[in-house]
């Protein structure tokens, strides 16, 4: 399998278990080979976090599907060239999956039940 181009978007600025969940998933994903970066909130903690851990992390509001800077996702998105978008919450994930189409992303909302990409 080619290495990935996964792009992770979280809305929390916090860091709880979903957070905790997202940063082990990057460091995995990462170890087998795949380039992974995070959009978040400015001053997510996670995002620090990743940002430490040599992530590359980009920054942008996250109100609404309708916030405008769905347009902004749009361009992390096509600028990054990123094979996948994985979401994680129910304020991220309409924002992100709205940018995702019209940037021709393929997206996927991150649902806990154990799969995997290797």
């Amino acid at each position: 399998m080619k290495p990935l181009r996964i792009l992770h978007s979280e809305s929390s600025n916090g860091w709880g278990g979903q957070e905790h969940r997202t940063f082990k998933e990057m460091l995995a994903r990462r170890e087998r080979g795949h380039t992974l970066e995070l959009v978040c909130v400015a001053g997510a903690r996670h995002g620090e976090r990743l940002r430490a851990e040599g992530f590359t992390v980009h920054t942008t509001t996250m109100r609404s599907g309708a916030d405008v800077n769905a347009a902004h996702m749009r361009h992390i998105l096509k600028q990054g060239r990123f094979d996948m978008l994985s979401t994680h919450s129910g304020r991220d994930s309409p924002l992100s999956g709205a940018a995702a189409r019209y940037s021709g992303t393929a997206s996927r909302p991150a649902c806990g039940c154990g799969g995997s990409i290797r």
